[in-house]
């Protein structure tokens, strides 16, 4: 028996840093967990994250976070990155966030 979780234990150790991150993505894009959490797991995510598909992903996640916080800069910044094109495509980017981005503005100035 004790052999057998011996062997197992770097199976284990190896699985286990995927499982985190799997949570860390679950909880970036849960709407319903409060803002500054998602913030701080979606920047965990983003330092991670090297393919610019899946980081214009996080960062649009992280701009949603930003706005229902209200700090409009941020989301800006974030907004604007993640709509940025993608590697070497002539693709655009993720135009379809351009919508979000707009209403951030009309959102801020709105306030003033």
């Amino acid at each position: 028996m004790r052999r057998k979780f011996i062997l197992a234990l770097p199976l284990l150790v190896a699985i286990w840093p995927g499982h985190a991150s799997s949570d860390d993505s679950v909880v970036c894009n849960d709407e319903k967990v409060a803002s500054n959490i998602r913030i701080e797991v979606c920047t965990r995510l983003l330092d991670q994250e090297k393919n610019k598909e899946s980081r214009s992903r996080l960062l649009a996640r992280r701009a949603d976070a930003y706005f229902d916080k209200d700090d409009f800069p941020h989301a800006l910044t974030d907004f604007d990155e993640a709509i940025a094109p993608v590697g070497r495509s002539k693709s655009p980017g993720y135009g379809h966030l351009k919508l979000p981005h707009l209403m951030i503005a009309v959102s801020a100035a709105e306030q003033q």
